[in-house]
């Protein structure tokens, strides 16, 4: 009975390997499809990379509804991102990270954008919008990233101009809480070596709480040139501006202190 069901499960196993390889011949759909990241500064395939490392692109980010870098902990494993109130921002990798808010306290992950390294943490609050992808990089770098990198880089890599191409989108998004999120990015052909990519993002949304606050309020805008001569030799100009405004994260005490005589105490 044993060899019976040995014998089936060998056959079952032959049996679906077969279709496998027979749906991958008629259909290329089922071939991976390459990953290609930036995390050691050139362009690579993600399994020539050889990095522990996760990779969001940006159709995810839109589809998945993130808006801020620090929503990316919902998407990649072992990252943790703590708002700690007003604009403190704390990021952890694999356990990782700084947790000392002070102004004059270096992170322990970096929070990198478009090949900028931001000091502090509150860099993740800008919106994700018009990207390529996320890149988080897991375990110490800074061989490649210097100093503030002990757990960690996350980076994000923009959306870039694309010469001879003439496009661009418009995508917005409503919610509860009178939330509104929209974004609108261009990109226009400036001649055969050059294109100018503009891109901007609104987002607003009314506080969780009575008193206003835990709100949303934000403005960014991003423009870029890029001029490309030759194969060999190119050069893009950026310029960024984000604007966070209303009133900031808040608290709800939840647990109940008692005195010394055990009755519970009024808070």
């Amino acid at each position: 009975m044993r060899k019976n069901h040995l014998a089936s499960l060998i056959s079952l196993i032959t049996a679906a390997s077969t279709s496998v390889v027979a749906q991958d011949e008629d259909s290329p759909g089922f071939a991976l499809e390459e990953v290609l990241v930036t995390a050691q500064f050139k362009q690579e395939t993600l399994q020539d990379a050889g990095l522990a490392i996760d990779v969001v692109d940006g159709a995810e980010i839109t589809k998945q509804g993130i808006s801020s870098g620090i929503d990316l902990a919902d998407s990649v494993p072992a990252l943790t991102i703590n708002n700690t109130g007003g604009s403190s921002v704390n990021l952890i990798l694999r356990g990782v990270g700084n947790t000392s808010n002070g102004p004059s306290t270096d992170a322990a992950v970096t929070f990198n954008y478009d090949g900028v390294a931001l000091a502090r943490g509150a860099g993740a609050f800008g919106a994700l919008f018009d990207l390529e992808r996320v890149e988080v990089l897991k375990g110490p770098q800074g061989t490649l990233y210097g100093r503030n990198s002990t757990g960690g880089v996350v980076s994000v890599v923009p959306a870039k101009p694309q010469i001879g191409e003439f496009t661009g989108f418009i995508d917005g998004s409503v919610g509860n809480y009178s939330a509104l999120d929209t974004t609108f990015a261009v990109n226009l052909p400036l001649g055969e070596i050059a294109a100018f990519r503009l891109a901007a993002n609104a987002e607003t949304r009314d506080g969780y709480y009575t008193d206003g606050s835990n709100d949303v309020d934000k403005q960014n805008v991003r423009a870029q040139v890029l001029i490309e001569p030759s194969d060999v030799f190119s050069v893009r100009l950026a310029a960024d501006y984000g604007n966070v405004g209303g009133s900031g994260a808040s608290s709800t005490p939840y647990a109940v202190y008692t005195n010394e005589t055990g009755t519970p105490r009024d808070f």
